[in-house]
């Protein structure tokens, strides 16, 4: 599935117009929780959309292919001008391969819509993983929450996993470990 350039213009001027009544209705208000949780609705709606056009049209499929919000986006909390960051988590048997075109397709149609996006794409074992060069992706993690695709994939990383990442003796690492690049593995 590909997007067209009407439906691009289409979602452009969707995007201008719930901006601009975010806007308004902050200055109005003052209301600053509001305004973050209405944009991370514009962003969901947007990221939605894209899904169905580019992904698949059922909004639980395909099956082992998961949108994800992370971070401030995942808490539903998302300040304007800040990164949107996105998981594309699959289960690791060729998904990324297969679906690689879409993960651009979306990625990049929100870039065109001025977005700043922060994509990655990880199987589930990647997630279970971490880092010292890339904490900021587990700690992003603690902040997950469903868009699309495959809800049990999801569950498995939500319930499953981050409980035991979390509870893992080796997680408990001191900043002056991360600063060094220390980290246990």
């Amino acid at each position: 599935m590909t997007t067209a350039p009407a439906f691009a213009g289409e979602l452009r001027d969707f995007y201008a117009e719930e901006s601009a009544q975010i806007r308004r209705s902050f200055e109005e208000t003052r209301d600053g929780r509001a305004a973050l949780i209405q944009r991370t609705r514009l962003v969901d709606a947007l990221a939605l959309r894209l899904w169905r056009e580019i992904v698949s049209p059922e909004p639980d499929g395909p099956e082992k292919f998961s949108l994800i919000a992370l971070g401030g986006y995942g808490r539903g909390l998302l300040f304007p001008y800040s990164d949107i960051d996105l998981l594309f988590l699959h289960d690791g048997n060729g998904s990324e391969e297969k679906y690689k075109d879409q993960i651009r397709g979306l990625s990049q149609e929100l870039w065109d819509l001025r977005l700043r996006v922060s994509p990655v794409t990880r199987s589930l074992s990647e997630c279970d993983k971490v880092d010292a060069e890339n904490v900021e992706f587990i700690m992003s993690l603690l902040d997950c929450r469903f868009l699309a695709g495959d809800r049990a994939l999801f569950g498995r990383l939500h319930d499953e996993l981050l409980p035991r990442l979390v509870m893992r003796p080796r997680c408990s690492v001191s900043l002056e470990s991360c600063t060094r690049g220390t980290m246990p593995k």
